[in-house]
């Protein structure tokens, strides 16, 4: 294993911990019942200062809501590479590895997502329904930084366009940054969703990058040998 992948892993693991401080944070250190209807939230002084300054603003959360569609475009498009190969090569075995290993990815973000759905943390600053939802760890951050952080990765596997492989990566990173802010901005969820949202996605990536390495290693391996075999 290569220190690239020891390291791409390290940062994983390190976030991890990082959400796993945050959770125990919320629900142990400074909570008071200052959302709606008396619904308490961890961290309620850093909490609380962030809600006060950003109220719910119409305009900041239709536009991470379009950023979020953009970011379930973009996994779909992944998604129908991966079957298109698949149709044409009559095998999952043809499909190619990093495609799969996305597909992975976006499954465990699934479960995760439905996990934090079924085990609410936090309930959000506002109220969208008539009863209050759960907000932790911001759904759209998670989702977005997910799949635009693995965009990055991939497109230099898949694009060998340089400069156009440039312009993919700035455009995801900067749906990613738009999407944090428009999330904080809107005024429906605590600080601290966002920043959970940021750590399982960086948690997920970093982890994905470490797999998506570690593949990419042992292909280049396996062409090595073949072709010192074809030498002999």
């Amino acid at each position: 294993m290569s220190d690239r992948v020891k390291k791409a892993f390290a940062a994983g693991a390190c976030f991890l911990v990082l959400l796993a401080v945050l959770m125990i944070l919320l629900k142990t250190v400074d909570i008071k019942p200052i959302g709606p209807v008396g619904t308490e939230v961890g961290l309620a002084g850093i909490n609380g200062f962030f809600a006060k300054h950003f109220g719910y603003n119409a305009f900041w959360y239709h536009l991470s809501g379009g950023l979020g569609i953009a970011a379930i475009l973009s996994a779909a498009l992944f998604a129908a590479l991966g079957v298109y190969q698949l149709i044409r090569g009559k095998s999952l075995g043809r499909v190619d590895r990093q495609i799969l290993l996305l597909g992975i990815l976006y499954l465990v973000v699934i479960i995760l997502y439905l996990a934090f759905e079924k085990i609410p943390f936090n309930y959000r600053p506002v109220l969208l329904e008539d009863e209050p939802e759960p907000s932790f760890p911001s759904s759209h951050t998670m989702l977005t930084c997910t799949v635009m952080g693995s965009a990055i990765i991939i497109f230099g596997h898949l694009i060998l366009d340089v400069r156009l492989r440039k312009i993919c990566r700035v455009v995801a990173a900067v749906i990613m940054v738009l999407t944090v802010l428009a999330r904080l901005f809107s005024g429906v969820h605590w600080f601290t969703d966002i920043l959970g949202g940021i750590l399982v996605s960086a948690a997920l990536v970093f982890l994905y990058y470490g797999v998506f390495l570690r593949v990419e290693e042992q292909k280049n391996r396996a062409r090595k040998d073949g072709r010192q075999t074809k030498g002999r």
